[in-house]
């Protein structure tokens, strides 16, 4: 008999963010099983399943899952960010940059970089 895996937090998770993912070494079963008793368990919940295993990743999601709205508008605000005016760091050093007419100079080294105003 195969190792007594807790389907019902799969299900809790596709069912929160949409989707599983990890690496397939990292199943707790074999694979065909995995997918059989993630099926299973979804369908008793009421969801749909789909799967794929590709280059040593495994993923599982709900075809039928919509973000929330509270969920795209945090995505929204976090892009609404202008990371385009934080100054760039040096390349070389990795140090801060200040505005130099239209490029930035590195306090610590001197090297110029040309960034976006």
């Amino acid at each position: 008999m195969g190792m007594d895996v807790n389907y019902s937090w799969y299900v809790a998770h596709i069912r929160e963010e949409g989707s599983f993912h990890t690496a397939s070494e990292n199943l707790p079963v074999d694979l065909a099983e995995f997918r059989r008793e993630l099926r299973r368990a979804m369908k008793a919940a009421g969801l749909r399943l789909q799967t794929s295993n590709q280059n040593g990743t495994f993923i599982a999601w709900d075809p039928d899952y919509v973000v929330p709205d509270e969920k795209l508008r945090a995505v929204t605000d976090a892009m609404t960010f202008d990371f385009l005016k934080l100054p760039p760091s040096c390349p070389a050093c990795k140090g801060r940059t200040e505005r130099r007419s239209k490029a930035w100079q590195c306090t610590k080294c001197g090297m110029t970089v040309i960034g976006k105003a």
